[in-house]
């Protein structure tokens, strides 16, 4: 069994271990929710953001273009048709060339007849194709006029829903006041999947971990399963056996992983709120609107397994390596030994934290065939009505703002992640009120509000503030989408490394 997390309960002392547990769960809900949103949210470089919002212009502007040629030169009705058809083509049908426009950042391409040189434009033709999805998400109004969501992701936004607050770039107690003082949230929201998160961790480690390990124990003859694993002479069977009860309990229990993630991601406005967060039934919810198989074999099971492996596999293969293979003992070298283990511990973070991005982004998507409104929450109402039921039903909208363009699988996902949002970009306006988002009931609410209400409504465009951007540079910007939060665990594991070598002592 997992000796290291009971070890000072006692293996029958289960109350005592799940109220600890409960109680620990209290104190770091909050830095794990603001850790989770992290991990979501969808902010999009804006490099990319212009460069999609530069392919919708191109396709928008040649139609234009095409229209007053015609009129000029007083076509007959086969110019007519010709247009027609131009204006079929430019609604989006089409893929656009690397060399259809110009790029931001400096480089732009030359084209024409009188074309002299030509620059390489900074994403290949694959990476157009992500482009030419979210072009029509980016755009400021739809084919009938309305205001849609734009790239960018400034708190000025005027197209932002009023729910939606921003974590990144902000430290953790930053994210933290800033989620009290949300409208939509307040205090309590700190606690969201508190006991979803202490039910699955007590029946991972008290009922389907050890069932799974006992029965493997058994079926492989292994005898001295009660013995840690540093005191045995092979101690290859019994960490085998223990790391795959680990992962097969994982992946048993993922359903509450995902149901975790998404009452903790979604929004508390009633109107907005998808699942309800004081019981199971979100689980229910999902198999009837994405079917029983958005439980286990959907695009985050590849995701899901390598994590669910890996955890285990660093947890329990890292003290045997370092003092066999390394031949650092803890006996004999303790201090050297817990170094060693930060070191571990620090891979093991570099490591892991790119795959677990990825998975808590898949399971925030809703995807599937029926993801709408039931019948019966129709009858009775009218043409609001009928929307919002539908909105309430299969719509899911986030605290954060996540990524309105599905991921197709894991290595999907972490590409468009590298591409999409590869520089970490903070407005300077939204920093400075950082402990007061949008629709807040702090001292600053109404000079949001009449911000958003100066800021490109007057022209029907918005544009990102420019004064004030911070970018993460370097050799680290391409990934940095995969690691948010990497600092604060970090200090977590140096924290927790010294009072491990001071309770030792």
């Amino acid at each position: 069994m997992d000796v290291d997390e009971r070890a000072m309960f006692g293996e029958d002392n289960n109350g005592r271990f799940a109220l600890a547990k409960f109680a620990a769960g209290i104190f770091s809900s909050p830095a794990e929710l603001v850790s989770l949103l992290r991990m979501v949210q969808y902010c999009p470089s804006t490099q990319y953001v212009n460069a999609s919002q530069q392919v919708d212009s191109k396709r928008t502007g040649g139609h234009e273009s095409d229209n007053e040629s015609v009129s000029d030169h007083g076509n007959d009705a086969n110019d007519s048709d010709s247009d027609a058809e131009d204006q079929d083509i430019s609604d989006g049908e089409t893929e656009v060339e690397p060399d259809a426009y110009d790029y931001p950042g400096g480089s732009s391409t030359a084209y024409g007849k009188n074309a002299a040189t030509t620059t390489t434009p900074p994403f290949s033709e694959t990476d157009l194709e992500s482009i030419n999805e979210s072009a029509a998400l980016l755009k400021n109004t739809d084919s009938e006029g309305y205001i849609i969501r734009s790239g960018g992701n400034d708190e000025n936004d005027p197209t932002r829903p009023p729910f939606e607050i921003s974590v990144v770039g902000l430290s953790t107690f930053q994210a933290i006041s800033k989620i009290i003082y949300c409208e939509s949230e307040g205090f309590w929201s700190l606690w969201k999947g508190l006991f979803i998160t202490w039910f699955h961790e007590m029946t991972h480690f008290l009922l389907v971990q050890p069932s799974i390990e006992q029965s493997l124990n058994d079926a492989f003859d292994i005898r001295d399963d009660t013995i840690p694993t540093a005191h045995l002479e092979n101690p290859i069977p019994t960490l085998a056996t223990l790391i795959a009860s680990h992962a097969l309990s994982g992946i048993l229990l993922s359903p509450l992983e995902l149901v975790r993630t998404r009452i903790m991601v979604q929004t508390s406005n009633s109107y907005h709120q998808k699942y309800k967060t004081t019981s199971l039934s979100a689980i229910t919810q999902i198999v009837r609107e994405e079917g029983p198989g958005a439980l286990y074999f959907s695009r985050r099971m590849g995701a899901m397994v390598l994590l669910k492996t890996l955890t285990p596999l660093f947890k329990y293969a890292s003290p045997l390596l370092v003092e066999r293979v390394f031949g650092i003992e803890q006996e004999t070298r303790p201090i050297v030994n817990e170094v060693a283990m930060l070191g571990m511990e620090m891979m093991q973070l570099l490591i892991l934290m790119p795959i677990e991005t990825v998975l808590r982004r898949l399971e925030c998507q809703v995807v599937g065939r029926f993801v709408a409104a039931a019948p019966d929450d129709l009858q009775g109402v009218g043409e609001f009505g009928e929307g919002a039921a539908k909105r309430k039903s299969g719509a899911f909208s986030g605290m954060v703002r996540v990524n309105a363009i599905p991921y197709t699988g894991m290595w999907n996902c972490a590409r468009r992640i590298i591409l999409e949002e590869g520089t970490i970009e903070v407005s300077a306006s939204s920093s400075k009120n950082n402990q007061h988002g949008s629709g807040s009931s702090g001292p600053n609410r109404g000079g949001g509000s009449e911000s958003r209400k100066k800021r490109g409504r007057k022209t029907g465009k918005w544009h990102p503030t420019e004064k004030g951007k911070q970018k993460n540079g370097g050799w680290f910007a391409p990934i940095s989408g995969l690691y948010r939060g990497l600092r604060l665990r970090m200090y977590v594991n140096v924290t927790v490394s010294l009072l491990r070598a001071f309770a030792e002592e």
